[in-house]
């Protein structure tokens, strides 16, 4: 049993032997055997789950707990007479959980050793493979009919799997012609196609949607009595908008019937709606009954609208021949499942497998291939909201029982003190630990801020001063609201910037331009400094969601408390050098004991020094008559503050200190500095 389930079984035998509702501090002491005053009072220390989790420390008991409240398994209710005094019931939704607990992956794999075999085949084409170490070599070399290659941050898994595929022509004799290359994004396959053509390899590199669709295009007349093709982008917006008004609602009706609360524009909002929509049609495909399942835990006007609107947009396509990324691997598994079309692969080699979903699985099943190759990171596993199922790739030794698993450990990205801490956030997982592959140190700092204006006045006064070139930071954000403030905060100080997420697809940033990006949109990629504002309990689990129909129709089959973590983890990886985590209030529990043990804690209240600049130059303006800016923006004083120049000469470097302004004011700037 998953030790989870007995907070709530403790909840629900309370509820039915004591004659009140008891709050938190309550119910951990009966689930740890404590024989507290109210314990023995109530006589709760003979009932037979009393102590079921003795050996659990109070915070881990407290984490079960937040998991249930996240979850919606458990709710707080205030007392009638003291609405100040929380007590804890459990929600129609912990009650569908103890009835039919879901089903979790299994965690942990049987790990293949590197032999004297492997060693010896290691010595023989050691022309080829000098540069990896003996995991990578095993991955490279490896004749198992299925391979999981688990590739943890930094390990270099897309030259492993390009130097497999070269290994496999050159040294295994397979033909080119037999080897299929499956990545999840046309930039990620472009990538691959460069690198295995300047190694003088030409297999066929393909993402799952776009396989699917050359197969149906071959054999369009196979599977349908007329032309279907793929729906564009734009007609996707047609479409909802067609249905939105058949449904009688505006645009503006249904996206404040859908989001709660937003900092985003409405552009982005209905992007995030529109998304919404295809991600439901695409999982109502393989689990017809979420609809029903949602709605007997929460009917709602929200779960409503979206079940009439998903249900209309896919009649339209349908009679309109049109079909979506889904319908392409759902149709082109019809198509080989009917007819004798399937290619025959000797080898099928999948990148990125733990963002896979069930529907390409079964493609993979259906293709059949002599092999399987697949390399994922189920610690990177971050977009279940979009349809991508964890359990795939962590059952995957459940499903090939004979499958050889093989764990990339070295990071080449971060030094230890930032691998030693990635691992803690993410230990719950219990994969192998990553090791450093890099020299020297790195640094990791927690800053507890007064405010939000003094988090965000931190990071820009750190960047200002810091070496490093500015498309070299990245300032990452869970929500789009604490982004859009930063953005803006950057703006009134005069620092270039661009902002990533994943509603938009923008250029690389320019050299003088830091990232500003949430974590969905900045994986895969790193820099020297990272910045991970709002390591908040609000934020880590983001207790708002961006996807709440999504969340909702998915619940059984998506864990999105422990993908949170997951996100947190992704996060914190990005780090080459410097790792800053920023909070204004209660800090996030994914913050454990021991990665706090590993910190350089400090307090960042108020900018005292750029306050003082700041007064300094209100009086003068006074005295001048003039606005504040004349005498120095922002900007300047911000600088000025996070440098802490010490001579004229040092103050005089500073951009908005020109010399007329230096014999003016710069031995009184000297001075408040101090």
């Amino acid at each position: 049993m998953n030790d989870d389930i007995l907070v709530l079984e403790a909840l629900q035998e309370l509820d039915a032997e004591l004659s009140f509702s008891v709050g938190k501090k309550l119910l951990i002491e009966f689930l740890r055997g404590e024989k507290s005053d109210s314990v023995v009072r109530n006589k709760m220390h003979r009932l037979p789950l009393f102590g079921a989790l003795s050996g659990y420390q109070t915070k881990e008991i407290e984490d079960m707990i937040e998991q249930a409240f996240y979850k919606n398994f458990i709710v707080q209710e205030p007392l009638p007479n003291k609405k100040w005094v929380k007590t804890l019931k459990l929600a129609d939704a912990g009650i569908k959980e103890l009835r039919t607990p879901r089903k979790h992956p299994q965690l942990g794999y049987v790990y293949s050793a590197i032999t004297e075999d492997d060693k010896k085949v290691f010595s023989s084409f050691d022309f080829f493979l000098s540069k990896y170490n003996d995991e990578q070599k095993k991955a490279i070399t490896a004749i198992a009919p299925h391979i999981l290659c688990i590739a943890g941050a930094g390990s270099g898994k897309t030259t492993t799997l390009t130097k497999r595929i070269e290994f496999l022509v050159r040294f295994r004799g397979i033909n080119p012609s037999k080897i299929l290359a499956i990545t999840f994004t046309r930039k990620a396959r472009q990538e691959m196609e460069q690198r295995l053509h300047a190694s003088g390899i030409d297999v066929q590199v393909e993402t799952f949607n776009s396989f699917s669709e050359k197969m149906l295009k071959q054999h369009n007349n196979l599977l349908y009595d007329r032309e279907m093709r793929i729906i564009t982008y734009t007609e996707k917006i047609q479409l909802l908008q067609h249905t939105l008004q058949k449904q009688g609602l505006s645009v503006q009706n249904a996206l404040s019937l859908y989001y709660d609360n937003s900092n985003k524009t409405d552009t982005e909002l209905f992007a995030g709606f529109l998304n919404d929509c295809f991600t439901i049609i695409e999982h109502i495909k393989h689990h017809p009954v979420a609809w029903d399942a949602a709605l007997s835990v929460r009917d709602s006007a929200r779960l409503r609208m979206m079940q009439r609107v998903c249900t209309e947009i896919q009649q339209s396509m349908t009679e309109h021949g049109l079909r979506d990324f889904a319908d392409q691997v759902v149709d082109a598994v019809k198509l080989m499942e009917k007819n004798p079309v399937a290619p025959a692969y000797d080898h099928v080699l999948v990148d990125e497998y733990q963002d896979v979903n069930p529907l390409q699985i079964k493609l993979l099943d259906t293709l059949s291939p002599k092999a399987l190759f697949c390399v994922g990171d189920p610690r990177q596993s971050i977009f279940g909201w979009r349809g991508s199922d964890v359990s795939c790739i962590l059952d995957f030794q459940k499903k090939f029982s004979a499958a050889e698993v093989i764990a990339l450990r070295d990071n080449y990205r971060s030094p230890v003190t930032i691998v030693t801490f990635m691992n803690e956030a993410i230990s719950s997982m219990k994969l192998p630990p990553l090791q450093a592959a890099v020299e020297g140190d790195g640094t990791i700092k927690l800053v507890e801020c007064a405010n939000e204006t003094a988090e965000y006045d931190f990071v820009i006064q750190s960047l200002l001063k810091s070496s490093v070139q500015r498309n070299n930071i990245f300032v990452l954000a869970r929500t789009h609201r604490l982004l859009k403030e930063m953005s803006e905060r950057m703006k009134l100080l005069g620092v270039k910037h661009i902002i990533r997420s994943e509603e938009t697809e923008l250029r690389a940033a320019h050299h003088e331009e830091v990232v500003l990006s949430t974590i969905h949109a900045i994986k895969g990629m790193e820099a020297h400094t990272v910045f991970v504002i709002g390591c908040t309990a609000q934020c880590f689990p983001c207790k708002a969601g961006d996807h709440p129909v999504v969340d909702l129709v998915k619940d059984q089959h998506y864990d999105a408390f422990e993908e949170e973590r997951r996100l947190f983890y992704v996060a914190l990886s990005r780090a080459q050098k410097e790792l800053y985590l920023t909070h204004t209030g209660g800090l996030t529990r994914f913050l454990t004991d021991k990665m706090r043990d590993l910190l350089q804690t400090k307090k960042n209240g108020k900018n005292d020094a750029f306050d003082r600049l700041r007064a300094w130059r209100a009086e003068l303006a006074r005295e001048q008559g003039v606005p504040p800016f004349v005498i120095f923006h922002d900007s300047v004083l911000l600088e000025i503050s996070a440098r802490k120049p010490e001579t004229l000469q040092e103050l005089q470097n500073i951009r908005g200190v020109g010399p007329t302004k230096l014999m003016k004011y710069g031995e009184r700037l000297l001075e408040l500095l101090m």
